[in-house]
């Protein structure tokens, strides 16, 4: 029995209509080198809005200042209010009514009973690290943002503030712009884009805490965009952030 010849040419990677695909007749470098029209560049599709939007919050992360004359456990306070509020307001308002998203659907869904298991052994692991890198003068300059003058129940309330600050953050990049990109660019590159700009926010903090970042954002992103929920990662993060400041305070003596 003899086999009839394939033709190779013919198949997803070409097509015979001489269309704008790579294959093996279009170099992918003539592909890149190919311009477009400026105005397709200014076309406001969702991609582009999302950006956009990522664009604008991490600005107002990062320049925005309303300080309302507080000082000390006032100033922290409203710090962690307005850090919440750039990271939801702007975002929520895109993906709820510019983009057609229910934020609800995608971001804040009741977590799964099976996942307390992976986050426990996440926490788990992650809090034995933080106890020792808590001893590093690094970190010790760094945390806590506010010592109390009155030992740790004056420092509840800039807790619940910096708690919410993290709630903040988690919806913008595990939530937003995860689930926001994930139907246009998939999930994996949606996780990737959003590692990005998560690892650049820790920069000016000490290299150990930026590093691991990146491998907390990846994990996050991941289990954010299986269960479209960001409620654990909250919890992982507020719980490593206190105990951190507790660890820092008393190895400052502090306590």
């Amino acid at each position: 029995m003899t086999s009839t010849p394939t033709d190779r040419s013919v198949g997803p990677a070409s097509k015979r209509d001489g269309s704008n695909t790579a294959g093996p007749d279009r170099p992918r470098s003539e592909l890149v080198d190919e311009v477009v029209d400026w105005r397709d560049y200014l076309r406001l599709d969702n991609t582009t809005i999302v950006f956009a939007t990522i664009v604008v919050t991490l600005l107002l992360h990062q320049f925005l200042r309303l300080d309302f004359g507080f000082t000390g456990r006032e100033w922290w306070m409203a710090w962690g209010i307005r850090r919440f509020a750039v990271y939801t307001i702007i975002p929520a308002l895109v993906m709820q009514f510019v983009l057609g998203q229910s934020v609800r659907h995608h971001c804040l869904a009741r977590p799964h009973r099976s996942d307390f298991a992976k986050y426990a052994a996440m926490l788990a692991v992650m809090i034995p690290v933080v106890l020792i890198v808590a001893n590093l003068e690094s970190f010790q300059e760094k945390y806590p943002y506010f010592v109390a003058s009155n030992g740790l129940r004056e420092m509840w309330p800039w807790w619940i503030a910096y708690g919410l600050q993290f709630l903040g953050l988690e919806f913008f990049f595990r939530g937003f712009i995860v689930h926001s990109l994930k139907g246009e660019i998939g999930g994996r590159a949606a996780i990737a884009v959003m590692m990005l700009p998560y690892l650049m926010i820790h920069f000016g903090k000490p290299l150990l805490e930026a590093i691991g970042s990146v491998f907390a954002g990846a994990i996050l992103g991941y289990l954010s965009l299986k269960r479209r929920s960001i409620w654990l990662g909250v919890a992982i993060h507020v719980g490593v952030a206190i105990t951190m400041d507790v660890a820092s305070l008393s190895r400052q003596g502090l306590l």
